[in-house]
Formats: C-alpha cells, sequence, structure tokens
C-alpha cells in the first residue's frame, strides 16, 4: 500500500484530543456555575450534585454499550449521535424551568454525549499504532486534562457575563460546532483509506494468541479485582469536580481560582502521563531493532517452516515481528555456520533474504 505523507492515524489521534478536550470540558464545567443554580431553585448541594451524579452514572453506563455498536457500525456515527446528545441536552439544561428538568436534561446530554464519544473515540487511535500506539492514546487522552483546565476557567468568566443559562448555551454551541468536526475525522480502520499500521508498507503480523471471550473475562477473579478497584476509587474521584470550586469560595477564594483548582487535578496527571508515554515511547524506538517482537505458536511454527523450506537446511535462531517491509523475519542457522536472515510478508511468503553480519 502506498504510504501517504500526513498519516491519517495522527489526524485521528489530534481529533480524539480536540473531541475530549470538549466533552470533557463541558462536563467538568459544571461546578462553575453551581452557586447559580443553587440559588435559582432554591435548592441544596445535595440536591444539585445529584445533577452531575446521574450524568456520570450514565456516561459510564451508556459506554459499555457505545463501544459495542461502534465495532458494529461505525465509530463516525455514534461519536455524532452522542455530540448531537451532549449539545441538544446542554441547551435544553439551559431552558430548564426546574430542578427535575435540569436532572433530565445534563443527564441526557452528559449521559448520551460522553457516554456515547468517549468509548468510541479512544478505541479508534488503538488500531492505526502498534509500535506507537502507548504514545498515541497518550496524546489523545491528554485532552481530558486540557480541557478540565482551559472551559471550567472560562465558563466562570461567561457565567460572570452572561449567567449559567447563557453560558449553558455557549457551552451547547461550541460542543456541537468542535465536536461535530472532530467527528468528521474518525475512522477506526486503516485499511479503508488503504494505509497500514504505522503507516507501514505491509500490514503487522497477524494471528495474536487468542484471549478470554468476553463473558469469560468478566467472570474472571482479575477483572473482578479491577472492576472493584475502579469501583471504589470512582466513588471519591468525582467529588471534586463537584465540590472543589464551590469549597474555595466558602473559603475566601475567587470563583476563577475555584476553576483554577480544578483544573489543576486534571492538567497535572494528563501532563505527567504524556511526559512518561513520551519517553517510554523515545526508549522503545531506540531499542526497537534490538528487541523486536517475537513469534510464538501457529504463528512461529509457519514462519519457520516457510523459512526453512526456502533455505533448504538449517536451524532456526529467532523468529519475530519483521521491520520495514517484512511481517516477519527468521533467522536460520546454515550447516556452515552462516546465519541467514529470511523475510517473509504476511501470508508467510519470502520476500527476500540477506546473511547476518553477526553471525560470527
Amino acid at each position: 500500500m502506498k504510504r501517504a505523507r500526513l498519516f491519517h492515524g495522527w489526524i485521528v489521534v489530534w481529533s480524539v484530543h480536540v473531541l475530549l478536550f470538549t466533552i470533557f470540558g463541558a462536563t467538568y464545567s459544571f461546578s462553575s456555575f453551581f452557586p447559580s443554580l443553587q440559588a435559582e431553585f432554591s435548592a441544596n448541594r445535595a440536591d444539585v450534585s445529584f445533577a452531575f451524579a446521574l450524568a456520570v452514572f450514565l456516561y459510564f453506563s451508556i459506554g459499555a454499550v457505545a463501544g459495542v455498536v461502534a465495532d458494529r457500525t461505525h465509530v463516525r456515527w455514534v461519536a455524532g449521535f452522542g455530540i448531537a446528545c451532549l449539545g441538544s441536552g446542554l441547551y435544553w439544561a439551559s431552558r430548564a424551568a426546574s430542578l427535575a428538568e435540569f436532572y433530565a436534561a445534563f443527564g441526557l446530554a452528559i449521559g448520551f454525549g460522553v457516554g456515547c464519544s468517549y468509548v468510541p473515540a479512544i478505541a479508534a487511535v488503538q488500531p492505526w499504532f502498534v509500535k506507537r500506539r502507548a504514545l498515541a492514546a497518550g496524546i489523545a487522552s491528554s485532552g481530558i486534562g486540557l480541557g478540565t483546565l482551559v472551559v471550567p476557567l472560562l465558563a466562570v468568566r461567561a457565567n460572570a457575563a452572561l449567567g449559567w443559562r447563557g453560558t449553558l448555551e455557549l457551552l451547547a454551541a461550541g460542543t456541537l460546532v468542535l465536536g461535530m468536526a472532530c467527528t468528521l475525522f474518525l475512522e477506526k480502520s486503516p485499511q479503508r483509506k488503504g494505509l497500514n499500521p504505522d503507516n507501514a508498507d505491509c500490514a503487522p503480523a497477524g494471528g495474536h494468541a487468542a484471549g478470554m471471550g468476553w463473558l469469560e473475562a468478566v467472570r474472571s477473579r482479575t477483572f473482578a479485582l479491577f472492576f472493584s478497584t475502579l469501583l471504589v476509587t470512582g466513588l471519591v474521584q468525582f467529588m471534586p469536580f463537584v465540590h472543589l470550586a464551590r469549597h474555595a469560595q466558602d473559603r475566601g477564594l475567587s470563583a476563577e481560582a475555584g476553576a483554577l483548582l480544578l483544573g489543576i487535578i486534571g492538567l497535572v496527571p494528563g501532563a505527567l502521563a504524556v511526559v512518561v508515554v513520551i519517553s517510554g515511547a523515545a526508549v522503545a524506538a531506540n531499542s526497537v531493532t534490538d528487541d523486536d517482537e517475537a513469534l510464538a505458536g501457529e504463528q512461529r511454527d509457519r514462519a519457520v517452516a516457510a523459512a526453512l523450506e526456502f533455505t533448504g537446511e538449517g536451524e532456526a535462531l529467532e523468529a519475530e515481528v519483521g521491520d520495514g517491509g517484512a511481517a516477519y523475519e527468521v533467522e536460520i542457522k546454515l550447516d556452515d555456520g552462516t546465519v541467514t536472515e529470511v523475510e517473509l510478508d504476511s501470508d508467510f511468503a519470502v520476500i527476500g533474504d540477506a546473511t547476518d553480519d553477526d553471525s560470527d
């Protein structure tokens, strides 16, 4: 397949970055107009915070289903539906005449909006990369931290100038414009664009070892521990996003300072994650030629058999995922002691060979 000058995988990565910036920025702006909601509906903090709790519950629940639907249809459709729900829900919330109506509107906006956008968008990044998958995922997900820092600060300023209703209208418009624009670039399959992961000349070696089915995985002890950990941490994880800004004002800080504290929560871990990911990717890039991924199981057997058939003699020393144009590479030690490297394509057909200079 022909290489593209600008690899579409990076377009997907940055589109997801901006998409997550948009949806989570809107989500975590809730605390910016928390006091205004209390005053508007004569409600206590528990009543107002329930709107956010309901929204988070819905978007986690809906996200599990949205990922499956995106796999069977198209990520662009599912994420686009989520953005439409987010924008229309935020606008509906700006028109709410009661707290109950605000619950329904904000729950729809965040629940369906984030639920249908987040999981499919993140999943769309993975198929485009093999060697740089961690780096790509880190860049894409860092949009959450940046959105948490920037959008609540803007929402505080907008709330002071336009009121909470005008702020929600502004968020609705911004979400629809930015979010819909980003969904246009989402694509989960490199093959539909005539490309391969990492912009390689040929498809990467396939045939990963078969894993658990989803039902078996859900019933496993490992999954139960993982799920329980996320559940317990989630019970306290979202409290600051609701109450921190309001608490800061109670302590005498400005609304902007409260929003900034909230942004730091999202930005610092996100920035550290990006630094770690980039550092790890650099280390991996420097070592990839000396530490390629070894083949195993049936994949290795087929590669070795094809290489030995080509050489007609010898013993297989190594079999690994290929670099450049080769899907597989097999090192064969011939009877005279010479080591030759046989290159295979993804169908295990020989496409070249070379004597290993390090065979001595």
